[in-house]
């Protein structure tokens, strides 16, 4: 196993981009001829790693594409003339962040490994290559839906190309969109959703079970695409209940990634401790009792030096006064934090008192505190992805890694499904009280009609969950006192059912741009709530306000082609 775990890291950190000119026919990777059938444990791995490394080098496209077209993330001064475009949408194709090979480079990988893999190989007892062919299904499946999400339509393929002769194959190739695919998808990976994920131990401050991505979180998500909104709902409480397969007992919102204010007079957001905050979620720290894990999916990068550019092109971490970072969290983002009330519950007079700014975004989302040393567009700068915490005397230091999915993430997601699965005041909950049999047993919380009888998929009165807390309180303090009528957060007693739904699910998408800003997936969040609401101001009104509530840019957003990027 140690000899296994070394060849991973060593992989993962030192092996070359596999494509030069060739592009997607090119399979030596790094001088091992390609092969008939990869037979042994050491080079399935092998060629594991490799399509790891182009997962990786399309990180910073995930981020910027999911973040810069959104309405949270915004350009500076110094941003080149290719991020401004796409910021308005006036990309081209020629445009150096548009094109869609660093995609396809995954698919094609992923394609001549699934053709070669030989998964009845046993090793001490298991199915290595199994668990290995089952996380290569789920890598191209993300992959595959960045592509229809990105660019409204993807060439779909399991065949390798591997000559320029298979290049005229292409013009033939089915072409589907996010819908199509879904389905496509789904079918794939189905059979597979119980194989557990590849384990090779810990190493490089990271547990290699994360680099892989839960199957059960893609079929929520390919679900909630399609509108199956209870089949969205049962996989992602699937992955909540198991962990990760074999991994730890369940996931939870844990109290442990709460930024607090001290009292409703001392500006001090956190308890004494980085390690009893919001920001900790991003922090690695050793090892850690799995009931407080954070961690789902990611994209990491081993190496030491930051060798994608998302952290140099924000900007976090630079002490260097002439440093230009060229991207910034925009107005929208700083007002929607800044904007939030902050509930205090004083224990002595025993009443709510209130301070301003939910605390999710400074120190954790976003920081100011090297404001001096930049210009006066340039005062704040995004922390999510820099290697250290903005602090040199803190021994910590963030996972080098971008979030495909955390425990954040996961609830929510499963919040939209059961909300629009017509549970609107249990979906409510994941926000404000937290998902556990105290909550379920409240019948002023969660509407004894949404859950008798209990659906498998909402029962979280399990031991496993009594510490759950509500995904608000992460941020805002005691959420779950937060029931003043009038509030935003108390769902109006005049409203039916199906105005409810629609009011919580606004909730909802305002919850993810407070929790998960800038990890990639906000525009396409917008591009889903707009597409199953058949209203496009909710994409264009949003983004246009980014932009000073421009008219130009809120006309263009109206129609929905012009969602997606060019292509070639």
């Amino acid at each position: 196993m140690k000899k296994i775990t070394k060849i991973l890291f060593l992989f993962i950190a030192t092996l070359p981009v596999f494509y030069a000119c060739s592009d997607m026919l090119d399979t030596d990777y790094d001088g091992l001829a390609p092969k008939d059938n990869l037979d042994s444990p050491n080079d399935s791995l092998y060629y594991l790693t490799g399509i790891m490394k182009e997962m990786k080098a399309a990180a910073d496209r995930y981020v910027l594409l999911g973040e810069l077209r959104g309405d949270l993330l915004d350009v500076t001064a110094n941003s080149d003339l290719d991020m401004i475009a796409i910021n308005n949408f006036t990309a081209t194709a020629k445009n150096k962040y548009v094109t869609d090979t660093a995609y396809y480079k995954v698919i094609n990988l992923c394609n001549y490994y699934l053709q070669r893999v030989d998964t009845n190989i046993m090793a001490v007892g298991v199915k290595p290559m199994l668990r290995e062919y089952a996380a290569v299904k789920a890598m191209r499946a993300w992959t595959y839906m960045q592509i229809a999400l990105n660019y409204g339509t993807v060439s779909y393929y399991e065949e390798p190309l591997l000559e320029m002769k298979d290049l005229s194959k292409i013009k033939n190739l089915p072409q589907y969109d996010y819908k199509g695919l879904a389905e496509v998808l789904i079918k794939d990976l189905e059979p597979l959703e119980d194989v557990d994920i590849p384990r090779y131990g810990s190493f490089a401050l990271v547990d290699s079970k994360y680099l892989f991505i839960p199957i059960k979180f893609l079929l929520g998500d390919l679900n909630l695409w399609l509108g199956e909104y209870e089949k969205a709902a049962g996989k992602y409480y699937d992955l909540i209940y198991e962990g990760s397969l074999g991994g730890n007992p369940g996931y939870k919102v844990s109290a442990k990634f709460t930024s607090r204010w001290m009292n409703n007079l001392t500006y001090s957001y956190y308890d004494g401790s980085l390690m009893n905050s919001f920001m900790s979620a991003f922090v690695y720290t050793g090892a850690r009792d799995t009931a407080t894990v954070e961690v789902v999916s990611i994209l990491y990068n081993a190496s030491d030096i930051l060798t994608w550019t998302y952290p140099s092109l924000t900007g976090e971490g630079e002490s260097n006064a002439t440093f230009e970072y060229k991207l910034k969290p925009s107005s929208v983002a700083l007002n929607n934090w800044l904007s939030q009330d902050y509930l205090y519950y004083n224990s002595t007079s025993r009443l709510i008192e209130y301070v301003k700014g939910d605390l999710r975004g400074y120190g954790s989302s976003y920081d100011a505190y090297k404001q001096s040393l930049y210009a006066a567009d340039s005062t704040v700068f995004v922390t999510k992805y820099s290697n250290n915490v903005g602090n040199s005397q803190d021994p910590y230091h963030r996972y080098n890694a971008i979030f495909l999915c955390r425990v954040g993430l996961l609830y929510l997601r499963y919040a939209e499904a059961v909300n629009l699965a017509g549970k609107p005041t249990l979906a409510l909950a994941v926000l404000k009280n937290g998902l556990n049999a105290q909550t379920l047993n409240n019948s002023e919380i969660v509407d004894p009609a949404e859950i008798d009888p209990l659906p498998y998929y909402c029962n979280f009165r399990d031991t496993r969950f009594a510490s759950n807390i509500g995904i608000r309180s992460r941020g805002v303090g005691a959420s779950h006192y937060d029931t003043i009528p009038g509030s935003r957060y108390v769902i109006p007693a005049e409203m039916g059912k199906v105005e409810a739904i629609s009011y919580v699910d606004e909730l909802i998408c305002d919850e993810l741009a407070l929790e998960t800003a800038f990890e990639g997936n906000r525009f396409q969040d917008l591009m889903r709530f707009a597409i199953r609401r058949n209203d496009p101001s909710f994409l264009a009104d949003r983004v246009a306000k980014k932009h000073n509530n421009d008219a130009a840019i809120r006309a263009k957003l109206m129609n929905k082609d012009n969602w997606y990027l060019p292509t070639k």
